[in-house]
């Protein structure tokens, strides 16, 4: 696990760790991100949450997808609670998310087996993903 160890706050985006500076110019080169994420006790992923606040300035106008999973709620509520920190960062989420439910269930030789709605929802986000980095790219 990753912590927090820089000694500037990342908005000043004054990085003086090898892991940092990495993980900067990987989201920079980004156009944008499909968060594959687990609801975590009714929440997002701290994993994630943390993978977030390390940068500030690189996440502004990337256009950002979820595939979600989960038990019954299919992780769609960790997803809606990271709406005010994707605002918050500037990042701008696309719909739809596409929201797995029993994931356990759905592994079959060690193999994801996907319902065709959910090919269906991910190929939209695709789109979607694509068309909004486009627009972006100016401002980014």
């Amino acid at each position: 696990m990753i912590k927090l160890d820089e000694l500037g706050h990342p908005a000043a985006r004054q990085y003086t760790l090898p892991h940092t500076i990495a993980w900067s110019e990987r989201v920079d080169a980004a156009d944008a991100f499909n968060f594959v994420t687990p609801e975590y006790n009714h929440s997002y992923s701290p994993a994630l949450k943390n993978a977030i606040d390390f940068l500030k300035q690189e996440w502004d106008h990337t256009p950002v997808g979820f595939v979600s999973y989960g038990a019954s709620a299919a992780g769609t509520r960790g997803v809606a609670a990271l709406d005010s920190v994707l605002s918050f960062m500037g990042m701008r989420k696309v719909a739809p998310s596409v929201d797995i439910s029993s994931v356990g269930t759905r592994v079959v030789t060690d193999t994801f087996v996907a319902e065709a709605r959910e090919v269906e929802t991910l190929t939209a986000q695709l789109a979607q993903l694509t068309s909004y980095s486009e627009l972006f790219v100016t401002v980014r």
